[in-house]
């Protein structure tokens, strides 16, 4: 007889059990290519676990649950890694497991082995990183004892160096594990910046430029474009208040146009005739 405390488990493992994700959807097809089922099962699990823990789980399927049908095959073999897992309080979970699965910090966001984020723009952390395919990464900031959300962070246009850490997790938003067992997990170097002081400040100097006649005005744009890259796509930490000083030296270089009027050439006195013209007037 069922009690209702393992009534529920077993009900909540069939129902994971119904959701096949991708990296099962690569199983089924394995399964289904195969000619020898029995052999193409241990060499699948011995691929993402120690010989021990895939021994474990193979003994128990038994040998008709070979001739089920791809689909009821894998949740035999789900059941079997359950089962083996929770008598061995193992950390092993079977096929929440990606052999050589790794969070990476894509390159176009790597500076230094850094994350360098504006703090001005809504923050995506899994816009920063590379992961397998069919899963998705959780995330949280950290500094110390501080735990800032993302909301704030971008609320308060806070500036400075902090940790962000990864967590690969599954479909059912179950953390992932490597081949030695361990949960994936990244902690990445992040630095908040906020250049929005510093690109106002340019956007005012290129509509007064536009405004104006400044015999330099092109080629202080130009100057002023090369600071709003930096700003924009850095490839060093951004020194902000840095870049508002040079900003400010490039609006303290702008050259007025001279559009006062030449004075008239003199002339000299001339004879015209009978009558004298004075240059000078009369």
């Amino acid at each position: 007889e069922v009690d209702n405390g393992q009534q529920q488990k077993l009900n909540k493992a069939d129902n994971e059990r119904q959701e096949v994700d991708n990296s099962q959807q690569e199983l089924l097809k394995k399964i289904n290519e195969s000619t020898n089922r029995e052999s193409t099962v241990k060499r699948l699990l011995e691929d993402v676990y120690s010989k021990e823990n895939a021994r474990g789980i193979l003994n128990k399927i038994k040998p008709e649950d070979y001739n089920l049908s791809s689909k009821e095959l894998i949740n035999k073999i789900i059941k079997a890694g359950i089962d083996y897992s929770e008598e061995n309080n193992s950390k092993y979970k079977v096929f929440a497991s990606v052999p050589q699965a790794s969070i990476t910090l894509k390159s176009e966001y790597n500076i230094g082995n850094s994350l360098v984020v504006r703090s001005d723009k809504v923050i995506k952390p899994e816009d920063y990183v590379n992961y397998p395919e069919g899963y998705h990464v959780q995330s949280y900031v950290s500094k110390g004892k501080e735990y800032p959300s993302l909301d704030d962070i971008v609320k308060k246009r806070v500036t400075g160096s902090y940790k962000i850490t990864y967590r690969l997790l599954d479909s059912n938003d179950e953390p992932v594990h490597g081949e030695d067992g361990q949960a994936i997990v990244r902690s990445l170097n992040i630095y908040f910046y906020n250049p929005e002081p510093a690109l106002d400040i340019i956007k005012e100097i290129e509509e007064d430029i536009d405004e104006n006649n400044y015999q330099n005005g092109e080629e202080i744009k130009e100057d002023l474009e090369k600071i709003k890259n930096e700003l924009e796509k850095p490839t060093k930490i951004p020194d902000v208040p840095a870049l508002i000083d040079e900003i400010n030296n490039k609006k303290n270089q702008l050259e007025n146009l001279d559009t006062t009027a030449p004075d008239a050439p003199k002339v000299k006195d001339t004879e015209s005739g009978s009558k004298k013209i004075t240059g000078e007037g009369s």
